[in-house]
């Protein structure tokens, strides 16, 4: 029942009307009225629980930065593994494949990954390296 904001992606409780990390109006008034006296109802544990997972995600989604910047080097050597093998069937240049597909995999980790965006941005890297050798 938490309310993820759809601007940054912050859990919020679901009696708040903006996203209390960027501002983004994430619901109207008439429904924060209703979950209102939805949450009123609750008994006093199960409204310390909520809260308390609340916390927990976002304390999760601070912590998200600080664990992508620990895997940056394997996200690098992932990328250039990754793309190294493109380089393997296609001719000699494996170093220029290799490190096309590093700084690929450091732009991942830097924009927070994502399947669509890493279908993406190897799709790139391969037209790069693909063109480059031509």
């Amino acid at each position: 029942m938490l309310l993820i904001c759809k601007k940054c992606i912050y859990p919020n409780l679901p009696v708040t009307t903006v996203c209390t990390r960027c501002g983004n109006t994430i619901q109207s008034e008439e429904d924060v009225a209703k979950k209102k006296q939805l949450w009123d109802a609750l008994p006093e544990q199960a409204r310390k629980d909520f809260e308390q997972k609340y916390k927990s995600a976002q304390e999760e989604y601070i912590k998200r930065p600080l664990i992508l910047r620990k895997r940056r080097w394997k996200d690098m050597l992932l990328g250039g593994v990754a793309l190294g093998i493109v380089g393997l069937i296609h001719g000699p240049l494996i170093i220029i494949d290799f490190m096309v597909g590093a700084f690929m995999g450091l732009v991942l980790n830097v924009i927070g990954g994502g399947s669509h965006s890493g279908a993406l941005l190897f799709g790139m890297g391969y037209f790069i390296v693909w063109n480059f050798k031509d």
